[in-house]
């Protein structure tokens, strides 16, 4: 620290600070005095000690500027040993977590040691400039230096550690996995998200950043699903257990735990499973780094070991994967929507102005998960998204609406599907689509989900999906035990090795007369699909209602009916109707109490704009219950 130093900081000229250090100041006021001696108090200013210390004079001491916490215990250690067989001594200096008080320690250190380590740091610019201007060696551990000439940067490695916990724990058939950091910025954490972004990416998965938490959003890691959490160092897994004991949360069985740390620790319990750093290599090489820059010598090569698992107690299998009696697996197309409210249908060489237009997340898939959802069902989707905006906006969608997103998968190479909805002033619908992502959902994709496929009691599969997709999908669910609920669109042909593993078709009018032939009435057609292998048959017939057979019995029902209620967007009504009965056939209603209650929610679902916000929900539906409930 120099005269000039303690002058800039204090905002006075050199004479002044001069003349107040060699008691020559009579004609300064107090206030100044005591600003100036303060500041030189803080720095361990001395007058002169350029002059005294020969600048080539070596004092074999290495300044370490680090937080004294439990998680840099291990590698200060580690640091003074490394520092002794290199023959120094180290001086720890504790700053606070501000750049000033950094600085301001980096500025005492300088003056009395050869070099400094900083461990854990944010080094702002003018910290890295300080350092620069003063020629002072320096190396930053787990923290990015930047191109600066008398500065060096050296970390362990956080990227491979964060990448083979999340492996390690993928393994296990974790999907919803967090990450608890001191910090959300720090440059460690910032390492460990960047791993498992790039693990997820590779993995055509999506990294939801609302799992990455620190210790005051740690509650809500719990409330967005996630059933395994790495913990950045031992502090964060203490902290985690503690947590866990006063919310009565089970370690494994409800939450699996992983700390990135050097070695086990059996005194939690139970027994932490931990990723090991080679905390004492790092220590090695930042001290080698550090004497090279101050011997004026090049530093020998690093040497490190890779991360490794030390498998314990504390990870297993996640117990509430879905897999209760009223489980709804959907596999399906995830569309942005894009309505567009049209005075008329247009017909070929037609040019037809849009009233107005809005994007909505849609797609028969999503519609139709999300469906289960607001009727309070448990509901996974598989499907996929591109990476991009629509994505986004269709995950974050179903994660908000409570749908298990587990099944998703992203596509880097083609953008998610689009549907254009064309709606006109009396509700009714035609619809063109983009399959975009959901062209590419492959049999692999549903192979990797096979703990969905088993644990549902219905799967709702849809023709919108590729024709080799949704026959893997409907050979999958059979073979695993769940019922296939299809919907057939787009498509005049039906293979019979699929239509006798679905349990109900629910084609409607127009799809049940291009799959069974034009020249076929209601009943005709349903005997046809029976014929072909299928349990049972509900066509849908809009404001006529719908037709149920099945080889034992068939029977006919009303559409649903409410004073009050106009049609506005019909576009939806055969994704809520199949939604509500796949749920009420879940939790146990006999099959014409099922199709009342899908008839009222495809009634309720066609007086709103929009799918997914005109499905209605258990309050709604309750509301009604005489309608569809037995009396």
């Amino acid at each position: 620290m120099r005269i000039k130093d303690i002058a800039r900081l204090s905002g006075v000229s050199v004479s002044t600070v001069s003349k107040i250090m060699n008691n020559k100041a009579d004609s300064i006021a107090e206030q100044t005095k005591l600003k100036v001696l303060q500041i030189a108090k803080e720095y361990h200013y001395t007058p002169y000690s350029s002059v005294k210390r020969n600048p080539g004079t070596r004092h074999y001491l290495l300044g370490l500027v680090a937080p004294l916490e439990k998680r840099n215990v291990d590698l200060i250690r580690g640091l003074e040993a490394a520092a002794g067989r290199a023959g120094y001594k180290v001086v720890i200096s504790n700053p606070g977590g501000e750049a000033a008080e950094t600085e301001k320690h980096l500025r005492i250190l300088s003056d009395t040691t050869d070099g400094v380590l900083l461990l854990d740091r944010d080094l702002d610019g003018a910290i890295r400039q300080w350092l620069t201007d003063n020629k002072v060696p320096a190396v930053a551990i787990d923290a990015d230096s930047g191109d600066w000439p008398q500065l060096r940067s050296l970390a362990a490695d956080w990227r491979k550690a964060g990448q083979l916990a999340v492996e390690y724990l993928e393994g296990f058939g974790h999907r919803r996995i967090g990450v608890l950091s001191p910090d959300k910025e720090g440059w460690k954490s910032s390492q460990i998200k960047l791993s498992m972004e790039r693990y997820y990416s590779e993995q055509e998965m999506v990294f939801d950043h609302k799992l990455a938490v620190t210790p005051e959003s740690l509650p809500t890691l719990l409330q967005i699903g996630a059933t395994a959490l790495i913990c950045t160092d031992m502090d964060m897994a203490a902290l985690f257990y503690k947590f866990a004991w006063e919310h009565d949360l089970m370690i494994p069985h409800e939450v699996s735990v992983i700390a990135l740390t050097d070695g086990p620790n059996e005194m939690f319990l139970p027994p932490l499973t931990t990723v090991k750093m080679d905390f004492q290599a790092l220590a090695d090489n930042s001290v080698e780094a550090l004497a090279a820059l101050i011997e004026d010598r090049k530093a020998a090569p690093l040497t490190s070991e890779l991360p490794s698992i030390l498998a314990a107690e504390s990870v297993t299998r996640p117990e509430n994967t879905p897999g209760t009696a009223s489980h709804i697996l959907v596999v399906g197309t995830l569309n942005l929507d894009v309505v567009m409210n049209v005075p008329l249908m247009p017909s070929s060489g037609d040019t037809v102005l849009i009233d107005s237009l809005t994007s909505l997340p849609g797609g028969k898939g999503a519609n139709q998960a999300i469906g289960v959802a607001k009727l309070g069902g448990e509901v996974s989707l598989v499907g996929r998204i591109g990476r991009d905006a629509g994505g986004r906006i269709l995950y974050n969608t179903l994660r908000a609406g409570g749908v298990n997103t587990k099944g998703i998968s992203v596509d880097r190479q083609v953008e998610t599907g689009k549907a254009y909805i064309n709606v006109n002033p009396h509700g009714d619908s035609f619809i063109e689509v983009y399959n975009g992502a959901n062209q590419r959902l492959e049999k692999r994709h549903l192979e990797r989900n096979e703990m969905l496929f088993r644990s549902s009691r219905y799967c709702l599969i849809q023709s919108e999906l590729p024709r080799h997709i949704y026959t893997q999908a409907v050979d999958f669910a059979h073979r695993n035990g769940s019922r296939v609920i299809f919907k057939p669109c787009s498509i005049d042909t039906i293979a019979a090795e699929v239509l006798e593993k679905i349990h109900l078709l629910v084609p409607n009018q127009k799809e049940a007369a291009r799959l069974a032939g034009m020249d076929k009435n209601i009943e005709e057609q349903a005997d046809y699909f029976l014929e072909q292998g299928v349990d049972g048959v509900i066509i849908t017939l809009a404001e006529q209602g719908c037709f149920h057979r099945t080889r034992e019995t068939s029977k006919w029902y009303a559409a649903y009916e409410e004073l009050g209620l106009i049609p506005v967007d019909t576009s939806g009504a055969s994704d809520a109707f199949i939604s509500a009965l796949a749920l009420s056939l879940a939790e146990g209603h006999v099959i014409d109490t099922a199709i009342r209650y899908a008839q009222v929610a495809a009634g309720l679902s066609i007086c709103q704009k929009g799918v997914q916000s005109s499905m209605p929900d258990r309050t709604m539906m309750e509301l009604r219950k005489t309608y569809y409930m037995p009396k």
